[in-house]
């Protein structure tokens, strides 16, 4: 990060996705203490760019060996460096395989979270092709005030015109 932003700085208000890597055998508490120190020198750099970090947990099924695959590890991490270039990364597809209940868990913890995205569970397609109710989702946080930022990772479930419809529809009320 700091030899290349003095090739090209970043624009403001980006955003950098970080991620703990697998459990490698390593013990958890000692796993925690790691990443937290990494996370706290990393956050020195990137507040010279101005950059948030993101930190992302992933769902044991997907990713079996991965380190962080749920809210509450996550968001201790993020509040364990307490640093404010530091937020959660919630990817509700993964976040409602590891456990559920993701509104009230984003709603409960927007003070810890930058950035929410999105995939319908299961199968990882665009919204309205499986369990969740991503309408229901975004108004809740529009609700409670949520300014950070919202994306979309799928694999569509037919076309990709078709997939980026069905987001617009459901997004044409927050845009």
């Amino acid at each position: 990060m700091v030899y290349s932003e003095r090739l090209i700085p970043p624009p403001p208000g980006s955003r950098s996705t970080v991620a703990p890597g697998d459990r490698n055998g390593i013990p958890e508490d000692a796993k925690v203490r790691n990443v937290v120190d990494a996370l706290g020198a990393g956050c020195d750099l990137a507040e010279r760019s101005g950059v948030v970090l993101l930190l992302e947990a992933l769902n044991n099924y997907d990713h079996p060996h991965y380190f962080l695959s749920g809210s509450a590890a996550t968001l201790g991490i993020v509040r364990d460096v307490g640093r404010g270039n530091l937020k959660m990364l919630y990817d509700v597809y993964h976040m409602q395989i590891s456990e559920g209940n993701v509104t009230e868990t984003l709603v409960e913890n927007l003070d810890a979270i930058g950035f929410v995205r999105f995939a319908d569970v299961p199968g990882r397609h665009e919204p309205g092709t499986g369990e969740l109710n991503l309408p229901y989702i975004l108004r809740r946080l529009d609700e409670e005030g949520y300014a950070g930022g919202v994306g979309f990772e799928y694999s569509p479930s037919g076309s990709d015109e078709a997939a980026l419809r069905a987001i617009r529809t459901v997004t044409a009320a927050y845009t």
